[in-house]
C-alpha cells in the first residue's frame, strides 16, 4: 500500500468483508497516508471491495467514494449488464496514457 502511495499505483483490495479482524489495520494504515500527505502521489487509488458489513471502519467509508450496484440475479445477467452499458469511448479513453495497461486489466 506505502509503495503505491508514492509511485502513483492503482491497488485493489478485494472481498474485505472477510477479513474483519483487518478492519483496525485498515483503518490505521489510511489515517497514516492522510497524516503523511507529501508522500501520496496524485494518481495513486485505493480500490475496496466489500459486501455490506458492520465491521467496515467508518472513516474509511467516510474518506472515500462508494459505488453500491443492486445485487446481481446470477452472473451471467450481471456481466451482461455490465458490458452493455460500457461504451466504446469509455473503453477507449485510456488509450495512449500512463494508466492504460491498468485501467484495462481493472475492467477485464
Amino acid at each position: 500500500m506505502e509503495q503505491c502511495r508514492e509511485s502513483g499505483d492503482w491497488l485493489c483490495l478485494m472481498n474485505c468483508h472477510l477479513a474483519a479482524s483487518w478492519m483496525n489495520s485498515l483503518e490505521r494504515l489510511q489515517e497514516q497516508g492522510a497524516a503523511e500527505g507529501d508522500k501520496i502521489d496524485s494518481e495513486y487509488r485505493l480500490w475496496l471491495t466489500s459486501m455490506p458489513t458492520p465491521v467496515f471502519p467508518v472513516p474509511v467509508l467516510q474518506s472515500g467514494i462508494k459505488i453500491t450496484n443492486e445485487p446481481p440475479k446470477g452472473l451471467k445477467a450481471n456481466m451482461g449488464r455490465t458490458f452493455s452499458d460500457l461504451q466504446d469511448e469509455q473503453y477507449d479513453a485510456a488509450n495512449g496514457t500512463e494508466k492504460e495497461q491498468p485501467f484495462k486489466k481493472l475492467l477485464f
